[in-house]
């Protein structure tokens, strides 16, 4: 095993040892944003391969139109009605989010059959699962305000290296196109995920959901040549000392800017993710945080609901119907009008949710805890076994059959949908 990646655990002081970063914009190799006539362009092969694809998977001219339509149908469910206006291109590969494959690539034909599977089944074989959330470990150095992880936080029941590659790789015969590894902090922990992508790299892609604690270069090139897509980084407030506050760590905020200069240095896509708190859902914050991240030069931001699970259980945190209505259009106006063109994509996986329902609960994914028990999702922890107990297929099928106990058939049971 290499020396960068040797060690189990970090220690505050050495990670301490690096330079702040203290520079405006950080990123260089990140891409760009592809908008106007050129998307246009690009949008219009992609229909044509989305019609290709059908030609080959079904024989008879009326699914040929029957499919045609269903995607149709799902791209405007997915998207609110509104065409794509903007899509990121970096390393070569366009991409409209994290959570799907690059368009024009193999992995995109597997997410397109498996959607075409659920119009009509085929002769094609499809991934069981769209992606994946795994806990690797449950160490962690912060103490966050929402640590939905805080019942399970340090304790050392954990899978074991070997434990998890078989795991994965049991998964990955099933089909699933991207695997992101979480905590706890995951970099805490880094001689499993280098045996895990030295293992099962090649089959899905792996991306990391960090705070950015210790992703020194050295350790951010190393990943990158094990085959690390990307990095998801959390920033839950556009101020410093706000941020810092929210992770309970004096240093919690340089963490994020050095680990994004060293993931964009090593060829990592960066993407960052918030949680909006109802403190967060005012115009200037949510502007703010934009702004911030746009200066940066990063191209992706997922924005999260606070949930009422781990360390918020029983707080009242779930956002009121007039939060979700005004997160609900700036997500809207930063994806689609002309103003912000040239601002990051937003992933507003809520806005889906009460339109579409879940992905979650075994239907496209599940979430798997570091001690292998198997989860409807993070926030949703409902336990449905461990999964070296049981056949795989037997945990899914008896969490599909329950469903997401929040988002029921695209109805929010916590506040209402919104239409």
């Amino acid at each position: 095993m290499s020396q960068v990646m040797s060690s189990d655990t970090m220690t505050i002081s050495k990670i301490e040892e690096e330079s702040w970063v203290d520079v405006t914009h950080i990123t260089q190799n990140q891409g760009l944003i592809l908008t106007g006539f050129k998307l246009q362009i690009i949008r219009l092969r992609l229909q044509l391969r989305l019609l290709w694809t059908i030609l080959k998977t079904y024989p008879s001219p009326l699914d040929w139109m029957g499919a045609f339509r269903y995607m149709m149908k799902l791209r405007k469910e997915i998207l609110g009605g509104k065409k794509i206006k903007k899509a990121a291109m970096i390393n070569g590969l366009i991409r409209m989010g994290i959570y799907t494959p690059p368009w024009f690539s193999s992995g995109f034909n597997q997410f397109i059959q498996a959607q075409l599977y659920d119009y009509k089944q085929s002769s094609h074989s499809v991934n069981r699962f769209t992606m994946i959330f795994m806990a690797i470990t449950n160490k962690c150095a912060m103490k966050c305000d929402h640590c939905y992880h805080w019942d399970e936080l340090n304790n050392p029941n954990e899978l074991s290296n070997r434990e998890l590659v078989a795991m994965i790789k049991t998964i990955q015969k099933q089909g699933v196109g991207h695997i992101q590894l979480s905590g706890g902090e995951p970099l805490m922990r880094m001689d499993a995920i280098e045996e895990i992508l030295q293992q099962c790299g090649k089959e899905s892609e792996f991306w990391l959901a960090t705070s950015g604690v210790g992703l020194t270069i050295d350790k951010a090139n190393h990943l990158k040549s094990l085959g690390l897509v990307g990095v998801i980084i959390s920033l839950d407030h556009f101020e410093e000392a706000e941020h810092n506050q929210f992770r309970h760590h004096p240093k919690a905020f340089q963490w994020v800017k050095r680990a994004i200069l060293n993931a964009d240095k090593a060829g990592l896509i960066v993407a960052i993710s918030s949680c909006l708190t109802e403190a967060m859902t005012k115009d200037d914050s949510i502007s703010g945080l934009m702004d911030l991240v746009r200066s940066w030069g990063v191209n992706y931001v997922q924005w999260l609901e606070p949930m009422d699970a781990g360390h918020y259980k029983g707080q009242e945190v779930i956002l009121p119907p007039t939060k979700i209505k005004k997160i609900e259009e700036w997500y809207l106006r930063y994806n689609f009008h002309p103003e912000y063109k040239e601002y990051p994509i937003v992933m507003y996986p809520g806005y889906h949710q009460r339109r579409m329902g879940c992905m979650f609960s075994g239907k496209k994914s599940v979430y798997i805890t570091a001690n292998g028990h198997v989860q409807a999702c993070p926030f949703c922890q409902d336990d449905f076994g461990k999964f070296d107990v049981e056949a795989p297929e037997n945990l899914w099928n008896r969490m599909k059959a329950k469903g997401c106990v929040r988002f029921i058939n695209g109805q929010d049971s916590s506040t209402f949908r919104l239409v």
